[in-house]
């Protein structure tokens, strides 16, 4: 049996249909006698070849003299009853006819057998309906797979007056079918065509892969200036059904789905993993993503087999926190596995490995912790940064140790830190011959104190005062890094080197100029090399420039955007902003605007008045220039500045202006980075270029 494609970018009707399954291969005469079998009377049956859009198909046209009369759903039954048509296209055009009187009676709250068949009930229509379905039949096609329906725009005059499109009856029959407009003027999904894709298709979706036998074209009956109305139906076997197919050998095909997360919280992942492997998935992926409000998720991926896709789906949103997910179909290659046994080298040793996540664990807390796990016999002790419910940050403990150590060590876990609960596991460990050795300091080391403190509620500009004191005092070093104190407030760790006979005044100074609640000392020694100072001369191409920085929060990115411009028809240089986290942890910006110092007072007022920063930083810096230069090329569009660096006289960087390829691309109706291609393309091209201002 033969799997079909029923391309709808042109929507489809019942003549359409018929059309395009007679330009397929269906056998005209086999046709025409089964559909003599029906009692309708004198008809004419036109088969005839169509250009639509300069697409040719096939076109049916049915013209019966006269009026014809309303029928009944029942005078259809008796109808079908007489003619003895092969019993299963029989029965799917009566399930057509049926279905159509049900949605007629609910539009007009009238019972499905007493609806008056008008279009429908007319002898082109049963011909269309019928003639479909025993030409499906003829084709020998087990299974019809549908593009997402085109159904026009507009009105449509039909029996009970002008409609809007789809039809009241057409839309009723596309219910959990996609469709789409693509604004073409006019009704290119009929009933009748809805009706047979509704019963007749088993999937909608893009064209699968397929081995393809025959393809036919339908014509339809109106022409739409600049569309094709055609239909298209593509004949023969899906991919996965294909047996030696060259080129893809051991080629699978599998279903994944895909899904994105939030609010999920580790433990419950883990839960749900076990579950789809026991259900029969392939392999389960995830991967951090950030979802809308830029709140943070997971990324879900399950492979599995075809047949299980919708077993899988159902648990994926039984199981998880998934609004929605997607399914699509893929090849996947394979190599040839098989299961081995290995030994255990002699020489490893099994250990017991305690694990635990924690919150609210300082590090003082930790510090003292791993020492009394040390001291119990732990062999080792690890800890690593983890999200944790609620997007609370924690610790990842992992604790090394002898079999029969785990029991003591678990239970000193417990009793010293804050886990909900521990995972403990056997593992081999592998370990090299070790043995001690003392060294001794080298006689050019020297003794110094290293002072400690953590604090928060501390500005830039408080540190950068106590930093000078610090250093005035006779601090070697002062350092600082970015530290999490409790309650995930952001904070600084401060860390000061001297001599050991400052210590006591540093450490005082550290309490009066800062909020530090207490300090850390200890000795430790310092490797240092010979120093000498080297006075090095500014390298002649270079210039000095002023860098103005500045914090700025509650600023939306269109105020960003016209300070930019102010600030650049200032005269900067250059102005760039990056994402950077305030107190309280809240989102804001970091600006850095580069300007002549002559110009550094005058973009300092405007970074006030434009912005909502309350302090800005300046200071010189040396810059490093490449000649530069703009030529003119010509394009097809139209003319393009490109600016070019030199170094030593070569070119090392060459860039179409960015302003005129965006102007060209609107004025030509052309996409942008096709412009940038053909100036790029034009300036590399060994003809003339002019030098522009």
């Amino acid at each position: 049996m033969k799997k079909a494609y029923l391309d709808c970018s042109s929507g489809i009707s019942g003549d359409m249909f018929l059309a395009v399954l007679i330009d397929a291969g269906v056998p005209v005469d086999r046709l025409f006698s089964e559909l003599r079998k029906l009692s309708l009377g004198f008809y004419e049956f036109k088969r005839t070849r169509a250009v639509r859009g300069g697409l040719v198909g096939a076109r049916v046209d049915i013209r019966v003299p006269g009026e014809q009369p309303h029928r009944k759903l029942a005078d259809i039954q008796a109808l079908l009853e007489k003619a003895a048509l092969p019993e299963k296209a029989a029965a799917m055009a009566l399930k057509i006819f049926t279905t159509l009187a049900e949605v007629e009676g609910k539009l007009h709250n009238v019972p499905a057998a007493e609806i008056h068949f008008h279009e429908v009930g007319a002898v082109d229509a049963i011909l269309d309906i019928v003639g479909t379905c025993v030409g499906m039949e003829l084709l020998e096609i087990s299974e019809l797979i549908c593009s997402p329906l085109n159904v026009g725009s507009g009105h449509v005059n039909a029996a009970h007056g002008s409609l809007p499109i789809p039809a009241p009856a057409t839309a009723e029959l596309l219910k959990n079918i996609p469709i789409y407009s693509s604004g073409v003027e006019g009704e290119l999904v009929t009933p009748t065509g809805a009706a047979l894709v509704a019963a007749l298709a088993s999937g909608f979706g893009p064209l699968p892969s397929m081995k393809i036998e025959k393809i036919g074209y339908g014509a339809g009956e109106k022409e739409f200036p600049g569309h094709p109305n055609v239909a298209r139906l593509f004949v023969g076997e899906l991919l996965e059904a294909v047996t030696g197919q060259p080129g893809l050998p051991g080629d699978e095909v599998v279903s994944v789905i895909e899904a994105t997360i939030h609010e999920m919280s580790p433990q419950l992942y883990a839960s749900f993993v076990e579950r789809v492997m026991a259900a029969g998935a392939l392999d389960v992926t995830r991967s951090a993503a950030r979802m809308k409000n830029n709140q943070p998720g997971l990324a879900l991926s399950i492979l599995c087999e075809p047949a299980k896709s919708d077993e899988l789906s159902q648990l994926v949103l039984e199981q998880s926190t998934a609004a929605d997910i997607r399914i699509y179909e893929a090849r996947r290659k394979v190599m040839a596995r098989e299961k081995q046994e290995l030994e255990s080298p002699a020489g490893d040793e099994i250990v017991s490995v305690i694990e635990a996540t924690v919150h609210e664990m300082s590090p003082q807390l930790y510090a003292s912790f791993q020492e009394q796990v040390m001291a119990a016999g732990a062999l080792d002790v690890t800890c690593s940064t983890t999200r944790m419910k609620k997007n609370q940050p924690g610790l990842a403990l992992s604790i090394l140790c002898k079999p029969e150590k785990g029991e003591e060590l678990s239970q000193l876990l417990f009793a010293q830190t804050t886990p909900a609960g521990i995972r403990t596991y056997e593992a081999r460990r592998k370990v090299m011959e070790r043995e001690e050795a003392k060294l001794e300091p080298p006689a050019s080391d020297e003794i110094v104190s290293v002072i400690e403190a953590t604090i928060n509620d501390m500005g830039p500009q408080l540190y950068g005062n106590f930093l000078e004191q610090a250093m005035a005092a006779g601090a070697l070093d002062v350092t600082c890094s970015t530290a999490r104190m409790k309650k995930n407030r952001p904070g600084l760790a401060i860390s000061i080197l001297c001599p050991p006979e400052k210590s006591d005044e540093l450490s005082q100074l550290l309490f009066e100029q800062t909020t530090t609640a207490g300090i850390r000392t200890y000795e430790a020694r310092r490797k240092k090399l010979d120093r000498e100072q080297a006075a090095v001369e500014s390298p002649a191409g270079d210039e000095i420039v002023s860098v103005i920085e500045a914090n700025i929060d509650d600023m939306s990115p269109q105020l960003y955007g016209y300070f930019m411009e102010q600030a650049l028809a200032a005269g900067a240089l250059d102005v760039t902003c990056s994402s950077a986290q305030m107190k309280k942890n809240r989102p804001g910006l970091t600006i850095s605007i580069l300007c002549e110092p002559d110009k550094s007072d005058a973009l300092s007022q405007l970074l006030f008045e434009q912005t909502t920063t309350i302090g800005v930083r300046i200071y010189e810096a040396r810059r490093k220039v490449l000649d530069r230069e703009q030529v003119t090329v010509e394009t097809p569009y139209g003319t393009v500045q490109v600016k070019v660096a030199r170094r030593e006289g070569k070119v090392v960087n060459a860039a179409p202006e960015f302003d005129d390829c965006q102007r060209l691309a609107v004025e030509k109706s052309v996409p942008l980075k096709q412009v940038i291609a053909a100036a790029e393309a034009a300036y590399l091209q060994p003809s003339e270029k002019v030098a522009g201002a």
